[in-house]
């Protein structure tokens, strides 16, 4: 095994381990210790914590399909918005900053 995939392997395990201790510690807080949540209080925590982590990933994590890493990272150092980073024509290997696309007319 290469030392990319230990990596890969290691920061996989870590991370199943870090989510299931969350996930107990969380039970033990909301329902045993603290608050004495019902199921149905925990259930409208964790929707409302996924909904603004959902709103913020709408916002701030840009599509990258079938862009190269070149392309990407011009597009970041020029601090492209990350809704505009599908409309942005970007040429890796020339000089020129990107420029967006013309929208086709129909």
């Amino acid at each position: 095994m290469s030392d990319d995939q230990q990596t890969v392997t290691a920061s996989n395990i870590l991370i199943k381990v870090s989510a299931s201790k969350t996930v107990l510690i969380c039970i033990i807080y909301f329902q045993i210790r603290l608050l004495r949540w019902t199921n149905l209080a925990i259930g409208f925590f964790w929707a409302a914590t996924a909904f603004i982590i959902m709103v913020w990933t709408f916002f701030r994590l840009p599509e990258v399909k079938g862009r190269t890493y070149e392309e990407l990272d011009i597009l970041f150092e020029d601090r492209v918005s990350a809704r505009k980073f599908s409309k942005t024509h970007v040429d890796a290997y020339a000089t020129v900053t990107p420029t967006e696309v013309p929208e086709k007319s129909t």
